[in-house]
């Protein structure tokens, strides 16, 4: 049977275990957005742009980094509703900076993308004329 001091020690343990299980796990923030997605195909107007090497965004909690196959580029601000994505890149704000960005189908700095789910692994990212269809990595 138990005892007074074993049965204390026992609800104490399962206190413990369970707040260590539940207590860090976070749930991705901007739900299915959140991850790392390589772009496809990138569409401005009629034009068919497909990258030449992989390249990735990478969206967690406020930032969107932007990578290649190797190695990180730069960070950038995010705010995200659920529907439209607003990106802001402060260190690529020059002439060579923003055509880096045109590798990523970003043509203005700061952009706002209408996003798209068509379905879970899949994104689909648009400003105007430009689209961009992503597979989640």
């Amino acid at each position: 049977m138990f005892t007074k001091n074993n049965l204390s020690l026992f609800f104490i343990v399962l206190t413990l275990f369970f707040t260590g299980i539940s207590g860090c796990q976070k749930a991705p923030m901007n739900g299915k957005l959140d991850g790392m997605w390589e772009i496809k195909e990138i569409y401005y107007g009629d034009e068919e742009i497909i990258p030449s090497e992989r390249i990735f965004y990478n969206f967690y909690m406020h930032v969107c980094s932007l990578s290649y196959y190797g190695g990180p580029l730069t960070d950038g601000n995010m705010s995200y509703n659920g529907e439209e994505i607003l990106l802001d890149f402060p260190y690529m704000k020059d002439e060579k900076g923003m055509e880096t960005l045109k590798n990523y189908g970003i043509y203005s700095n700061p952009v706002i993308f209408q996003v798209e789910f068509p379905k879970d692994e899949r994104m689909i990212l648009r400003d105007g004329d430009i689209t961009i269809f992503l597979r989640k990595f």
